[in-house]
């Protein structure tokens, strides 16, 4: 978040940005795998609390903002200071996350080539048929 903040330029901009981006979607996609995850565990579908959070997240994180330049705070410092409270907040919540299912498991090991599963119609397996 830092990086935007402290572009100098029309290219640093960009190049901050696109850093920004990039891992914003590596962010979602954890985010998501784990939600995913934790579904699994419930046995219920709770994926839309995880995008709420996230929007109630960003809705705070606009007032915080707003809030900040109505003061006339600095971007630069303040959004070092956001970054800080936001880095303890994940190592002070990575404890509770769930363990990786897929290397517990050994999930990511290649199968047996069977070639494709197809279902069976009505039930009846080849020799009945």
């Amino acid at each position: 978040m830092i990086l935007p903040a402290v572009a100098h330029g029309v290219w640093s901009l960009a190049g901050a940005l696109a850093v920004l981006g990039f891992s914003n979607g590596c962010l979602d996609v954890s985010m998501n795998t784990h939600a995913v995850q934790v579904e699994h565990r419930y046995q219920r579908p709770i994926m839309s609390a995880f995008h709420a959070t996230w929007s109630l997240g960003g809705v705070l994180a606009s007032i915080v903002g707003a809030r900040t330049i109505s003061w006339a705070w600095p971007v630069a410092p303040t959004f070092t200071g956001i970054a800080v409270l936001a880095a303890a907040a994940s190592f002070l919540a990575a404890p509770a996350l769930l363990a990786n299912e897929v290397a517990a498991t050994g999930a990511d090991r290649p199968r047996a080539a069977t070639g494709p599963r197809v279902p069976r119609a009505c039930g009846r397996s080849r020799r009945s048929r």
